[in-house]
């Protein structure tokens, strides 16, 4: 006899990319294959988002449940309005079931939730699909720019009303549609194109046969925040050569060309006002502190960022002489005076700056901290890094050659530095280190690549604040820069390393937290795709560059300005197959060898 049942089932949105292999079936003994199921153990941290991070979003748990929803245009992490899907059917004894997997043990605490009603009639063997749209619309934001407001926005008739009307944040689609009725028509009338179209993208990438545990890599990250600082400014400009290769826009070049030199003219006048072409004065960075004195970290930035405005400056016909004066020298002292025959490191400077090193007073503490502070200064400013071997010690020079500015300095002693981060840096069994600040990173049995040490002496009382820490984003960046210089096996291992922590039992593997969740640090993980493969179009010069680095037989997903696809080599002979949008190739350089498709 036929039977109802009510019925709720969540969201209709895509979880293509990874959730579609989600089981309970397999052996929870063994280790988890990278890029595979995510079962039993696995499933206890995992939290997929679905929608845009920060700007309306939902995340679907390993065991079914709907977590961290975030519709208010910023996350709300672990935000649980006790949600969960149900069946019940009539005329059966006990015949209402949560449609969840086992609660992991973390969450046992948590709330009991409800759920919407379907009813649906299903006749003995039939089956149907109850498909449940989200929506919401939420225009209006307290998020804005500016210096903070005691006593809310200001009023119309109050001096800063003028200036207020853009200072507060409002989501894009609030300018496209009028209300929740809008985006709800929309997402009916559009939802089956907006599948087709979603899954050909999620096929398209998995259409590859790069090694698992870097596809994994890069389908799991994705954020929504960045900071800036002296090397995000001058990685900033990178950026925009970037933006301007894979658009082929000379007009956009063109128009913010005289912004990119105002921002790099300040770099000059500020952090190099000697012209010596790497950063001398005091300049502050990611680690949240102010290097003194050239180091190799930030002044690889600056290198590229020169290297980076020669070649626009360039192409518009622009004097760039100076910008070319000043590579020149920033070349010659990085390779010489900031490297000592194995790494590159910082020189810790105080005297001949414009600005002036004020030392620690010991009175001010007491008599008993007379030697402390006077070891303290003798050391130099705080927060330093000095002859560490720091993993970001060249990242500039990493982003140059993703952004496709080559290889700027001497490549044997880029190797070197790589190879030396690998040796010191990376730690295979975190139970002895000792790690003041951040140690839920990593910790305990797990590996990790440490952000800085000391393996030829010289370690610093109190130097910068993150140094013991272990962040995904750098673990990624070396990999991909390892992967670009030929090392695949130890690129390779510092990913395993990276993501064996994020396998879903401790961490959710969907989110490689650093200062906030969902951190934009870790989408470096894409910069895997072009270490192993060298694949980058260039819309200027409408030339696919093709540098294998795995052989003569592989494919991989690539996503342009016009269009995705996949590209690959066939026998050597390289291959596009393009899925959505256009790729208009006039030029294909196979490892430099000019090739035809």
């Amino acid at each position: 006899m036929p039977k109802t049942t009510h019925l709720f089932v969540f969201f209709a949105f895509l979880v293509l990319i990874a959730l579609t292999k989600c089981t309970t079936t397999k052996d929870h003994s063994t280790k988890r294959n990278y890029n595979g199921q995510y079962s039993g153990p696995h499933l206890n941290r995992v939290a997929f988002p679905i929608g845009g991070i920060g700007a309306g979003m939902v995340c679907l748990e390993g065991t079914g449940a709907i977590s961290h929803v975030s519709v208010r245009n910023q996350p709300e992490v672990f935000n649980e309005p006790c949600t969960f899907a149900a069946i019940s059917v009539n005329g059966v004894e006990n015949g209402a079931k949560v449609l969840e997997g086992p609660v992991p043990g973390w969450k046992i605490y948590g709330s009991p939730g409800a759920s919407l009603f379907c009813p649906v009639s299903l006749k003995p063997g039939e089956q149907k699909i109850v498909r449940l749209m989200f929506a919401w619309y939420v225009p209006e934001t307290d998020l804005r720019t500016g210096k903070d407001i005691e006593t809310g926005p200001p009023s119309d008739n109050d001096e800063t009303a003028c200036c207020s009307e853009n200072r507060y944040h409002v989501p894009w689609y609030a300018a496209r549609f009028e209300n929740i009725n809008e985006v709800v028509d929309y997402w009916r009338s559009n939802y089956d194109k907006l599948f087709q179209n979603t899954k050909l993208f999620s096929d398209t990438f998995y259409d590859t046969s790069l090694p698992d545990e870097v596809v994994e890599a890069v389908a799991a990250n994705r954020c929504f925040q960045i900071y800036a600082a002296s090397d995000e400014q001058l990685g900033g400009i990178m950026k925009v050569y970037r933006e301007w290769r894979i658009s082929g826009n000379n007009d956009w070049l063109k128009k913010i060309w005289p912004n990119v030199k105002q921002s790099l003219e300040y770099c000059i006048d500020i952090w190099d006002p000697r012209g010596r072409g790497v950063l001398e004065e005091p300049h502050h960075n990611t680690y949240d502190i102010e290097y003194w004195g050239p180091d190799g970290h930030c002044s690889s930035f600056y290198l590229g960022a020169l290297s980076a405005a020669v070649k626009m400056g360039e192409a518009l016909n622009d004097d760039v002489s100076n910008y070319e004066d000043l590579l020149k020298k920033g070349k010659q002292f990085f390779e010489t005076e900031l490297y000592n025959g194995e790494y590159f490191y910082q020189i810790i400077t105080t005297e001949g700056l414009d600005t002036k090193f004020e030392p620690l007073d010991f009175s001010a503490n007491g008599k008993g901290y007379e030697k402390i502070v006077d070891m303290l200064n003798r050391e130099g400013p705080k927060y330093q890094y000095g002859k560490g071997c720091l993993s970001d010690g060249i990242l500039g020079l990493w982003i140059a050659r993703v952004c496709g500015l080559g290889e700027i300095i001497d490549s044997e002693k880029v190797k070197s530095h790589l190879n030396a981060v690998y040796k010191y840096n990376l730690e295979r069994d975190l139970s002895d280190h000792h790690n003041p600040q951040r140690p839920a990173f990593a910790l305990g049995k797990e590996g990790g690549l440490l952000l800085c040490t000391w393996p030829n002496g010289g370690a610093l009382s109190i130097p910068f604040v993150y140094s013991d820490e272990v962040w995904t984003g750098i673990e990624y960046q070396v990999a991909s820069h390892l992967m670009f210089e030929g090392k695949i096996e130890l690129g390779l291992d510092v990913v395993r390393v990276c993501r064996d922590r994020y396998d879903g039992t401790i961490r959710n593997p969907f989110d490689e937290y650093e200062c906030g969740h969902w951190y934009a640090r870790a989408l470096s993980s894409y910069g895997l795709i072009q270490g192993l493969t060298g694949i980058r179009y260039d819309a200027v010069e409408k030339t696919l560059y093709i540098d294998s680095k795995i052989g003569n037989n592989f494919r991989s997903f690539l996503a342009t300005f016009s269009g995705f696809g996949t590209v690959g080599l066939k026998d050597g002979k390289p291959f596009v197959e393009v899925k959505m949008g256009s790729l208009d190739v006039e030029h294909v350089l196979v490892s430099g060898k000019e090739m035809t498709l």
